[in-house]
């Protein structure tokens, strides 16, 4: 599981390090996780691979409520994260920088992956 995006720097790499699993090993599994407003939205299918999204926004320069209100949203990305990685067993939860790698990589590390 690949988790991350946002911007080509971080989504970029870790589709060419999903390609070359994929070429290395035919019967992995792998999937993406990146936020809804995030160029992983349309480049992620684009590429071949399944996309979980994730609502998620910046802390950065907003106000208080603003701030409340993605704390919360970060909390239940951590939730859902965790739920896709129970159904689904990942042997490895791989964080490219982005909104959605954090939660992802925080649900991984709840989990041992």
């Amino acid at each position: 599981m690949f988790a991350g995006g946002g911007t080509g720097g971080h989504l970029y790499p870790a589709i060419a390090v999903a390609d070359e699993l994929r070429r290395r090993r035919p019967e992995a599994t792998v999937e993406f996780v990146g936020a809804r407003r995030g160029i992983e939205r349309r480049v992620v299918p684009a590429a071949g691979y399944p996309l979980r999204l994730l609502r998620l926004a910046g802390l950065q320069g907003a106000g208080a409520v603003s701030r409340a209100r993605a704390s919360a949203a970060a909390g239940w990305a951590v939730a859902r994260c965790i739920g896709w990685m129970l159904a689904r067993r990942p042997g490895l939860v791989v964080g490219v920088g982005g909104y959605a790698s954090g939660p992802a990589v925080l649900a991984a590390k709840v989990l041992g992956v």
